[in-house]
C-alpha cells in the first residue's frame, strides 16, 4: 500500500472543496467512479468527517491482488471505541473501491510500529483486513460510512483488534532536561495507553490496552524558531525580509482561501445545475420517446386510413357504372318498400302533406307575382288545405295506431319474457327440489345401511365374545376337573370330600359365568337394537325435516316468482296505459292544432 498523496485540511469547508475538486476532475487523473455516484460519495465522506473529525478523506494509490494500481479515495484516521469504561482510538483506513457505493468499502486496521494485531481475531485477519456483519449486509443506498464507523466502534469495543508492544528502553533518560522529559512522557502517555493483559520478561510482547496512534503534524515550511540569543544576533535585513515574506504568504493564503470559497460556491451551483439539467434531459427524453411512440401509432393509423380509402375508391369506381345502369329504369316511388299497410299509408300521407305545402308555396309566389287572380288562389288554397287537413289527420291516427301496436308488441314481449323467466325459475326450483330430495333419500339410505352394518357387526362381535368366553369357561372347567381327578387319585382318602366340594364350586361358578355371559350378550344386543332404532328414527326425522325445508323453499321461491311476475305484468300494464295516455294526449294536441289551422284558414278565406 502506498502512503497517501498528502494531508488534507481538517476544516469541513476545505474538505468539501477538496472532495468537489477531486471528484470533478476529468481525463487520466480522474477517479474511477461512475458519474451518477460521485455526488453520493461526496455526501458520504462529508457526513463521515462531520460525525468523526478524526477521519480525513484523501486520495491514494491502491494495489489490487492482481497487481493493478488505481487512484482511490480513502478515509484515514482513528475510530473511537469504549473498552472497560475508557475510550480508546483505533487507527483504520477505509478504502472506497471503484464500485462504491453499490459495493461495500474495504477497511483495514493500520497499526503503528509499537502495535500488533491480535491473533486470532474474529473480525480482523493477520493482514489487517476487517470483516464485520455490516460489510457483508451492505445494501445500496441505505448503507453509508457513518453507520459503518459506528459498527466498527461497537465491534472493536467488544473485542479490541490491536495491542501495544512494550520494548525495553536502553536509555532510560536520554534528555538531561527534566522538564522536557516530563513533557515527553506526558505526550507518550496521552497517545497510546495500554491495559494489563499478559506479563512477561523484558523484550517480550505483552498484550495491553488498545493503543491510540499519535497525530503526525508536518514541519513548518518556514523553519523553527531559535533561542532569544540567536534572534538578537540575526541581521536586521534578514529579519525584515523574513517578516515581509511571512506577510506576503499570509496575504497569498487569504487570497487563495477567498478564491477557493468563490470557486467552491461556483462548483456547488454548477453541481446543482448539472443535476437539474439531468432531470430535464430525462424528462425531455421521456417526452421524445412518448412523442415517437405516438407518431408511430399515428403513422400506422394513417396507413390504415389510406388503405381503406383506396379500397373504397376502387369499389366506387367498379360499382358507379353498375349503379347508373340500374337506376335508369327505376321509378322513385317504387324505390322504397313499406313494411306494412300502416307504414305505406303514413308514407303516402306525409308525401301528400309535403306536396301540398310546396303547392301552396308556389301559389303564394304566383299570387305575389300576379300570375293568378285572388279568387282562383283562394279556391285552390281552400281545396288544398282541406286535403292537407285530411292527410295530417290520417297521419296522426296512423302514428297513434303504430305507437299502440308498438306498445302492445312491447307488452307482449315483456310478458313473454316474464313468463319465460317464471317458467325457467320454476323449472330451476323444481330441479333443485328434486335434487335435494334425491340427496336426502340417498343420505337416508346410506345412513340406514351404515346403521344396519354397524348393528350386524356389533351383534357378530357380541356373539363371538360370548362363544369365546363360554369355550374359555369350559376349558377351564375341564382343566380343573382333570387336575382334581389326578389329585384325587393320588390322595383318594383325603381329597374325596375336597374334590366333591370343588366340583360343586366349579359347576356353580361355570353356571354363574355362563349366566353372566348370557345376560351381557342379551344386554348388548338390546343396546345395539335400541341404538339402531334411535339412529333410524333420527335419520327419518332428518329426512322429513329436510323434505319439509325443501318443500317450504320451493313454495317460497314459487311465490316469489309469482309475485315478481305479477309485479312485472303490472309494471308493463302501467307503462302501456301511460304510453296510450301519451298517444291520446298527442292525438288530442294534433287534432286541436288541425282545428286551429282550419279555423285560421276559414277566417283567412272569409276575410
Amino acid at each position: 500500500m502506498v502512503p497517501p498523496a498528502g494531508p488534507t485540511p481538517a476544516n469541513p469547508q476545505l474538505i468539501q472543496q477538496f472532495l468537489s475538486s477531486v471528484l470533478s476532475q476529468r481525463g487520466p487523473s480522474s477517479l474511477p467512479y461512475s458519474e451518477d455516484t460521485k455526488w453520493h460519495i461526496r455526501n458520504h465522506l462529508v457526513s463521515l468527517t462531520t460525525a468523526y473529525p478524526s477521519l480525513d478523506p484523501k486520495t491514494a494509490t491502491f494495489t489490487h491482488n492482481d497487481g493493478r494500481s488505481v487512484n482511490l479515495l480513502q478515509a484515514e484516521g482513528t475510530v473511537p471505541m469504549l473498552f472497560h469504561g475508557v475510550t480508546y482510538n483505533i487507527p483504520v483506513i477505509i478504502w472506497l473501491m471503484e464500485s462504491y457505493p453499490r459495493q461495500p468499502p474495504v477497511v483495514y486496521v493500520n497499526p503503528t510500529r509499537d502495535m500488533i494485531i491480535k491473533r486470532p481475531h474474529e473480525h480482523v485477519n493477520p493482514s489487517g483486513l476487517v470483516s464485520i456483519p455490516y460489510l457483508h449486509n451492505w445494501v445500496y443506498p441505505s448503507s453509508n460510512l457513518v453507520e459503518l464507523a459506528k459498527n466498527l466502534s461497537a465491534v472493536f469495543g467488544q473485542d479490541p483488534p490491536l495491542f501495544s508492544q512494550r520494548r525495553p528502553n536502553p536509555n532510560p533518560n536520554p534528555n538531561p532536561n527534566p522538564n522536557l522529559g516530563h513533557s515527553s512522557s506526558a505526550i507518550s502517555n496521552s497517545g497510546y495507553s495500554s491495559y494489563s493483559g499478559y506479563s512477561g520478561s523484558s523484550g517480550s510482547v505483552t498484550p495491553a490496552r488498545p493503543a491510540i496512534p499519535p497525530r503526525a503534524y508536518p514541519p513548518s515550511p518556514y523553519g523553527s524558531s531559535g533561542s532569544f540569543s540567536r534572534v538578537q544576533t540575526e541581521d536586521p535585513n534578514e529579519v525584515f525580509k523574513r517578516n515581509a515574506i511571512s506577510k506576503l504568504v499570509e496575504i497569498v493564503h487569504g487570497d487563495v482561501a477567498g478564491l477557493r470559497k468563490t470557486r467552491e460556491a461556483e462548483m456547488e451551483g454548477l453541481f446543482n445545475a448539472q443535476a437539474e439539467l439531468r432531470q430535464r434531459s430525462e424528462h425531455l427524453n421521456k417526452g421524445l420517446k412518448e412523442m415517437g411512440d405516438e407518431k408511430e401509432g399515428l403513422e400506422q393509423q394513417l396507413q390504415m386510413v389510406l388503405m381503406n380509402s383506396e379500397v373504397l375508391e376502387g369499389w366506387l369506381r367498379e360499382n358507379e357504372g353498375k349503379a347508373r345502369g340500374r337506376l335508369k329504369g327505376v321509378d322513385v316511388d317504387d324505390a322504397f318498400e313499406c313494411v306494412d299497410v300502416l307504414s305505406k299509408q303514413m308514407l303516402d300521407c306525409t308525401a301528400s302533406d309535403l306536396a301540398i305545402e310546396d303547392v301552396v308555396y308556389s301559389l303564394d309566389k304566383a299570387l305575389q307575382d300576379g300570375a293568378i287572380p285572388i279568387d282562383e288562389y283562394l279556391k285552390n288554397v281552400r281545396s288544398l288545405s282541406r286535403k292537407q287537413f285530411y292527410d295530417r289527420a290520417t297521419a296522426a291516427k296512423v302514428r297513434a295506431t303504430q305507437m299502440q301496436s308498438q306498445v302492445a308488441n312491447r307488452a307482449v314481449g315483456m310478458q313473454s319474457q316474464v313468463a319465460n323467466r317464471a317458467v325457467g325459475m320454476q323449472s330451476q326450483v323444481a330441479n333443485r327440489a328434486v335434487g335435494m330430495q334425491s340427496q336426502v333419500a340417498n343420505r337416508a339410505v346410506g345412513m340406514q345401511s351404515q346403521v344396519a352394518n354397524r348393528a350386524v357387526g356389533m351383534q357378530s362381535q357380541v356373539a363371538n365374545r360370548a362363544v369365546g368366553m363360554q369355550s374359555q369357561v369350559a376349558n377351564r372347567a375341564v382343566g380343573m376337573q382333570s387336575q382334581v381327578a389326578n389329585r384325587a387319585v393320588g390322595m383318594q382318602s383325603q381329597v374325596a370330600n375336597r374334590a366333591v366340594g370343588m366340583q360343586s364350586q366349579v359347576a356353580n361358578r361355570a353356571v354363574g359365568m355362563q349366566s353372566q355371559v348370557a345376560n351381557r350378550a342379551v344386554g348388548m344386543q338390546s343396546q345395539v337394537a335400541n341404538r339402531a332404532v334411535g339412529m333410524q328414527s333420527q335419520v327419518a326425522n332428518r329426512a322429513v325435516g329436510m323434505q319439509s325445508q325443501v318443500a317450504n323453499r320451493a313454495v317460497g321461491m314459487q311465490s316469489q316468482v309469482a309475485n315478481r311476475a305479477v309485479g312485472m305484468q303490472s309494471q308493463v300494464a302501467n307503462r302501456a296505459v301511460g304510453m296510450q295516455s301519451q298517444v291520446a294526449n298527442k292525438d288530442v294536441e294534433m287534432q286541436s292544432q288541425v282545428a286551429n289551422m282550419a279555423s285560421r284558414l276559414s277566417h283567412y278565406v272569409s276575410s
